[in-house]
């Protein structure tokens, strides 16, 4: 009896103990499926690189926030061609306020199905919450602003989740006004950046052609009515032919267009003097028409246009650099964009930064030469040379003291580290 007993206990803990998982699984539900007393959107905010000020729906005086946003959306998300780069500055915003019937303990972000993201201490997803959205979204009703990182190739979705005082997780998924944070982003798939093979100047490439559409200077776009976005930059250069990112106060140049090769582009990049940097998120989405068009030119083949948007760190440089975009081609070359034939289609600037810091020359330590030590004193006990007793007794008896003038200690070698 006491056998069987012992089994039947034994089992029940094995259950127990593999039971976990599944339980713990079960602790996020969707919107609607939540008791929400109300809720409501208040921005949609997307910032794209490091710099950039966010593009703001309620900015821009949007009264349907989640129609905005869907506006943005094509058949598979938002898309490169709205510059949604592969990249861990570029980030999305996502702002306004919910109430449930129990406390929300903390705001966060889940992609896809992976585990929710949160802000454990509430120091950046949640603000202060005001009288108004109290009245309006009842006692425990919580203001956020959550900031959801947009750096995963492929079409992903995204929304934010609010933790509750059960420990129940909420997607903020749902269908009533208010309650919807769900974004889709297609993003193309990351690149396979390929070891470089040389790198070459444009016009010693085999290509139709390329067109620089726009340069934007710390993400607002140089341009004006009658000059390339190219010949309106050269404006700015000193007499020398320099941009002055001090001047302009630069921490960004960035280049958008397109080119088309005698073979396929795998990713873009920058050069700045002669390191090259290649990063998958500059491949854009080309969009409709771009391949149509060029192959309807005469003697094009569109085949492998590609469309970039490539950006240009600059804040930091000191000194004078040469800056330039690329593209790298299927055999591995790197292809600096940098037409001189065409001269509004170059991408490549002499950028002046802050003036380089001085060398320091390194202080060179005066040479010591070993030499023999001469001692004076009226008497000593004992004398230890390198911690070692030398001269003397070791009880250091008085009768034993030892005249110390003129006494000398032989350190030619170089070996006297220490005499007491």
């Amino acid at each position: 009896m006491k056998k069987l007993l012992a089994i039947i206990i034994a089992a029940a803990l094995i259950v127990a103990l593999f039971a976990v998982p599944s339980g713990a699984a079960s602790n996020i539900i969707d919107a609607d499926d939540a008791n929400i007393t109300a809720a409501n959107l208040d921005d949609f905010l997307w910032t794209y690189f490091a710099g950039s000020g966010p593009l703001s729906a309620a900015a821009s005086n949007v009264t349907d926030i989640r129609g905005w946003m869907n506006g943005f959306v094509n058949a598979g998300g938002l898309g490169q061609d709205y510059r949604v780069f592969a990249s861990s500055f570029d980030k999305i915003y996502l702002r306004g306020w919910i109430g449930f019937d129990q406390e929300i303990t903390m705001f966060g972000y889940q992609i896809n199905d992976d585990e929710p993201v949160f802000d454990p201490y509430n120091a950046t997803f949640a603000e202060a919450t005001e009288d108004p959205v109290r009245e309006a979204g009842g006692q425990y009703a919580r203001r956020y602003r959550v900031i959801i990182p947009l750096s995963k190739g492929g079409q992903y979705s995204m929304r934010v989740v609010a933790k509750l005082a059960d420990g129940t997780i909420v997607r903020l998924n749902g269908s009533k006004a208010g309650t919807n944070t769900e974004f889709v982003v297609a993003n193309t798939a990351p690149v396979n950046i390929k070891s470089v093979a040389k790198v070459i100047n444009y016009d010693e490439s085999q290509q139709y052609g390329m067109s620089l559409d726009r340069i934007d200077w710390n993400h607002s776009q140089l341009v004006t009515e009658n000059l390339s976005s190219r010949d309106y930059t050269d404006t700015f250069l000193d007499e020398d032919g320099k941009l002055d990112a001090v001047k302009y106060s630069g921490a960004a140049i960035s280049f958008s267009g397109w080119v088309d090769f005698f073979q396929p582009v795998t990713g873009f990049g920058y050069m700045i003097n002669d390191e090259v940097v290649l990063e998958p998120g500059y491949l854009c989405n080309n969009g409709e028409g771009l391949i149509e068009t060029l192959n309807s030119w005469d003697g094009w083949d569109g085949t492998n246009a590609q469309r970039f948007y490539v950006i240009v760190p600059i804040g930091e440089l000191t000194g004078e650099n040469t800056v330039c975009a690329v593209a790298q081609l299927q055999d591995g070359t790197v292809v600096k964009l940098n037409s001189q034939e065409i001269h509004n289609r170059s991408t490549e600037f002499t950028i002046k930064g802050q003036p380089a810091p001085e060398e320091t020359q390194p202080v060179t330590e005066p040479e010591t030469q070993p030499a023999n030590y001469e001692l004076h004193g009226a008497s000593f006990d004992t004398i230890y040379v390198n911690d070692v007793m030398n001269f003397g007794q070791d009880d250091g008896a008085a009768s034993d003291k030892l005249d110390g003038v003129g006494r000398t200690i032989d350190g030619s070698d170089g070996s006297v580290q220490t005499i007491r």
